[in-house]
């Protein structure tokens, strides 16, 4: 017969039981993360614009201002507390004797804000009847629309994941549990005895922390799927800014540094000692070297470096969320009910909005990807048109030189406008013609 919490949570079912509408995207929040109140009104307002993806909050606590702005924007809301809570707890207590908070994941020192990560555990108990469904945390942006046609065949047995450390050999099979396609019959048969290994004695007195597979939640993910879950080396569902610019990426994760952390850094390169646990990721974004690119007949993919194009990620996707919040100004703001932690927070990034955003000094780049006459095998070399050739970039130069060392002399006398944007294609070398892009902060 008719299930009202379903038809509630889920929309009305079709006959085959599978939902109607699009792809559910699950996420999960508490109420002590005020830091996150900005990013998840702007995941779920990017979601709203760009995606055709039904938002599900799974929340722990009592309503407040942000889950009723939730409520009003559409999200259908699941109020639950797991049975696990208290052990939890304890694992993260174990945890900061260990120091694991300093050397493994902020959010050890944090138990209420680590337990809105961990809910994610019980999504497939909570009575969706969708074969997938799509978690993400809420330190995104959706920029494109997903669906799990997105997603690489075969389909999970259990879950998908993005790579945690991008340029890693094929053999790593670690994945960043931030955005995961998940199959649900799949995990709730596992359910019951994945959390039973999680909340074993011997992982609660080593403060929940997996060794190589890594800390908390997404270190039992990847260690207790080990092998039997596939991880994306390239993920454009889960695309780190740190990584560096990639347009075709749909959804942009602020894993590690949020865009407060990258704001203090812009404006004060000396942030980064403050956060030894970001300093590598920080870093990164100060890097405006170019990666050798890796060129299809569909897409152009920068992945033989984590530099990437570095620091113009950073930029672009801390632009794009100030872009957000700039939308969300118009709002009335939340009830953070006196806290004056939370109002200082808010103060503190109003302040660093209101700073002016330095302008990224890369030129624009294109790519020709060359094989065949002239070569002795495949080469992909970025390159720079002549009028934007800068000194400061003598690595462009190089690369310029080396591309010419493989043109065929047919075509070097017929080289007529041939830098005209670096799209023109000479059939004598086979150049595929490719897109230009664009490099800016703006």
């Amino acid at each position: 017969g008719p299930n009202p919490l379903r038809e509630v949570l889920f929309g009305e079912l079709e006959v085959d039981s599978m939902p109607r509408r699009g792809l559910k995207w699950v996420f999960t929040i508490v109420p002590s993360g005020f830091e996150y109140a900005d990013a998840v009104r702007i995941a779920v307002l990017s979601a709203l614009q760009h995606t055709s993806l039904v938002p599900v909050c799974i929340y722990s606590g009592e309503p407040n201002s942000l889950t009723r702005w939730l409520e009003d924007h559409g999200v259908r809301m699941l109020r639950y507390t797991p049975s696990w809570k208290e052990q939890l707890f304890e694992g993260m207590r174990r945890a900061w004797t260990l120091g694991w908070s300093k050397t493994s994941s902020p959010l050890y020192a944090q138990p209420e804000k680590m337990l809105a990560t961990w809910l994610r555990l019980d999504v497939a108990t909570l009575g969706f009847v969708d074969t997938y469904v799509l978690y993400a945390d809420v330190d995104i942006m959706f920029r494109a629309n997903i669906g799990v046609s997105d997603f690489p065949r075969p389909l999970p047995r259990y879950f998908t994941m993005g790579t945690e450390v991008f340029n890693t050999p094929p053999s790593n099979t670690l994945g960043n549990a931030g955005v995961m396609l998940m199959n649900i019959e799949g995990l709730r048969r596992t359910h019951s005895k994945f959390l039973s290994w999680v909340f074993s004695g011997s992982n609660l007195e080593n403060g929940l922390n997996f060794g190589k597979f890594g800390p908390g939640d997404q270190g039992a993910f990847n260690k207790f799927y080990d092998g039997q879950f596939d991880v994306k080396s390239w993920p454009m569902f889960n695309w780190k800014p740190y990584w560096g610019l990639y347009p075709e990426a749909s959804i942009i994760h602020f894993h590690g540094p949020k865009p407060i952390d990258y704001l203090r850094y812009i404006h004060n390169s000396s942030y980064m000692a403050t956060v030894p646990l970001f300093k590598a990721l920080l870093q990164a974004c100060s890097q405006l070297e170019f990666a050798s690119p890796l060129v299809s007949s569909t897409r152009i993919s920068f992945s033989n470096s984590p530099k990437g194009i570095a620091g113009v990620g950073c930029f672009r996707y801390v632009a794009e969320y100030l872009g957000w919040r700039m939308k969300l100004s118009a709002e009335l703001p939340l009830d953070y009910g006196g806290d004056p932690a939370a109002a200082e927070f808010t103060a503190q990034l109003d302040r660093l909005v209101a700073l002016p955003m330095p302008s990224v000094p890369t030129p624009s780049i294109c790519v020709r990807f060359i094989s065949g006459t002239g070569c002795t095998h495949t080469e992909t070399r970025v390159v720079a048109p002549p009028n934007v050739r800068d000194p400061k970039y003598p690595a462009l130069d190089h690369t310029l030189q080396t591309c010419k060392a493989l043109e065929t002399v047919k075509e070097r006398k017929s080289h007529k406008n041939k830098w005209s944007g670096c799209i023109k294609r000479v059939d004598e070398a086979k150049l595929v013609q490719t897109k230009q892009i664009e490099i800016s902060a703006s």
